[in-house]
């Protein structure tokens, strides 16, 4: 199952525990959908990429909900695949940016890429 809708506004904290709220768009779907767009809300709230995120998040999801060698490799290709680039340049969001913003914007996304290709082959 998938979220639907997963960003960093949709996670509560309460003690040491963690709540997934805001399920109305919830489907069948893969791990990919999820996990890319928080890591793209993580991204756009601290402004780089941060491979140490990433692993984090990755670790409690398997740890939830396991995922085979296969369905690991794919959910790499599905994050390595410019999904937020095509949009941004779709939507033509470069438009309302400062050529700082638009690097910031571009490096993060190199910086995601780049890592997700290399863990990729191993």
């Amino acid at each position: 199952m998938s979220h639907g809708y997963f960003h960093s506004e949709n996670i509560l904290h309460a003690a040491d525990l963690l709540y997934i709220i805001d399920w109305e768009f919830v489907r069948y779907d893969h791990p990919s959908k999820d996990i890319g767009r928080l890591l793209s809300s993580i991204m756009k709230r601290h402004h780089t990429w941060d491979h140490t995120i990433f692993q984090n998040i990755l670790l409690h999801y398997i740890r939830e909900n396991s995922l085979n060698d296969w369905q690991l490799k794919l959910l790499f290709v599905d994050l390595s695949f410019p999904h937020t680039f095509c949009r941004f340049l779709e939507k033509r969001l470069y438009k309302y940016m400062s050529v700082e913003e638009l690097y910031s914007f571009l490096e993060k996304e190199y910086g995601k890429t780049c890592y997700l290709l290399e863990h990729l082959r191993v």
